[in-house]
């Protein structure tokens, strides 16, 4: 049975808000269709659609973008697990569909997230499934869905990926988790790509071997840098992820600092991040309350410019 939540979450231009994600086939197990649906500035319902490709169970939404003309561009997965496509789909200002496409070579394809190209297009970043490695799979298609290009990369095992588009350094910044060669547990990595999918620069950051580390969502801030939030694993023990948050130089990838935090001693995840008015940072996640428990709690940071807390100073870097 597929859970219902929301995946993907914008500000419709318009003073009202849009949401993405998977609904349960009535509670059924009989598969899962997306959902996307406008609501104004109190929470309340405008509209409200249910969509799947094709009369397939297994359809759902993970991300969405505004065009800028009252349209909408929404992206995720139709098909079993075995043998899934990535689905993109265009919607009017109503969320009715427009049109769709599905992409698809491997066994299994997903993506993560979607961002307008820069020129035009659209680029998706997501993770494909061939030959029974993950990697982390790009893809740019035109205005109309019409594929330009693709590429992969990947290690030697469970890798994958999302994207941004930089309008000051002019590419797409690619970013998730990766296995390094020859290691069993991933840590984050990044990539600037140019507007063919070739690499422009690189990096890959862990704060321990053998550890987990992952990067979840990525801002471009107002200085041409990139701020990534994500979780990494504590070195002295496998069930205890903090909160990470790093800045990265925009022209060459390099590291300008990095500091993790947590408020409890349980699991910490940073989700997302916006930069604020005053050039500082807002993140947010969820971690885990003291004690035995099967919930989260809502976790709410702000960070000074160089990644400080406001109140609270500076962790090592």
């Amino acid at each position: 049975m597929q859970p219902n939540n929301g995946s993907g979450f914008i500000n419709s231009n318009d003073g009202n808000f849009i949401l993405v994600g998977i609904l349960d086939s009535l509670n059924s197990g009989a598969g899962a269709v997306g959902f996307i649906t406008k609501i104004d500035y109190n929470g309340d319902t405008i509209w409200f659609k249910k969509i799947s490709y094709g009369g397939n169970p297994i359809s759902y939404f993970y991300s969405v973008i505004a065009n800028g003309d009252g349209t909408y561009t929404a992206t995720g997965t139709t098909g079993i697990s075995s043998n899934a496509d990535i689905w993109l789909v265009k919607l009017d200002a109503s969320g009715n569909l427009l049109w769709e496409q599905t992409y698809g070579g491997g066994t299994h394809e997903e993506t993560k997230s979607i961002d307008k190209g820069l020129v035009s297009g659209y680029v998706l970043g997501g993770y494909t499934y061939e030959n029974g490695n993950r990697d982390t799979y790009v893809l740019k298609v035109t205005n109309a869905g019409v594929f330009e290009w693709d590429a992969t990369f990947g290690n030697n095992g469970s890798d994958g990926g999302k994207i941004l588009t930089s309008q000051y350094q002019l590419g797409y910044l690619l970013y998730g988790s990766q296995k390094p060669q020859d290691m069993n547990d991933p840590e984050g990595f990044y990539k600037m790509l140019e507007d063919d999918g070739t690499v422009r620069w690189e990096g890959e950051y862990g704060y321990s071997i053998w550890r987990d580390d992952w990067f979840n969502t990525a801002v471009e801030t107002s200085d041409g840098n990139f701020v990534l939030v994500g979780s990494s694993i504590e070195f002295d023990s496998l069930n205890t992820p903090i909160g990470w948050v790093m800045k990265i130089d925009g022209t060459n990838g390099d590291s300008l600092w990095c500091r993790r935090y947590t408020v409890r001693t349980n699991d910490h995840y940073f989700n997302d991040i916006i930069e604020t008015s005053d050039k500082g940072l807002l993140l947010c996640g969820y971690v885990f309350p003291e004690g035995v428990t099967n919930t989260e709690d809502a976790w709410l940071l702000k960070l000074d410019s160089m990644g400080c807390e406001v109140t609270g100073g500076c962790t090592p870097t």
